[in-house]
């Protein structure tokens, strides 16, 4: 709270502190992802380019993923409702399974 407090410009309102607490989670979190996901902090650190270049390939990497993610998940999800669609029952599909008409 106290860096929130101290850093703000003076016109900042308590809404625009509360999003900037809220995106900090949200950064953290991804952070985090890419670390576990594409070995963001598996560097040896010898030079500055070295550095720079590791950082920029395991994000580019992690942004790669989690669009292909989001993609596939679209995908399944498109399917779960055609094969729901698909097994909705009507009078007629009983009817018919059944030979009565």
């Amino acid at each position: 709270m106290a860096f929130y407090i101290a850093f703000a410009p003076d016109t900042a309102t308590l809404k625009k502190m509360a999003c900037a607490a809220g995106s900090r989670w949200t950064i953290e979190e991804c952070f985090e992802m890419a670390k576990g996901e594409v070995g963001l902090d598996h560097y040896e650190v010898r030079s500055w380019v070295g550095w720079y270049r590791h950082m920029t390939l395991a994000l580019f990497a992690l942004s790669f993923l989690t669009k292909l993610r989001y993609q596939l998940n679209q995908t399944e999800l498109k399917l779960q409702e055609k094969k729901v669609r698909r097994r909705k029952p009507t009078l007629k599909r009983f009817l018919q399974s059944r030979g009565l008409v």
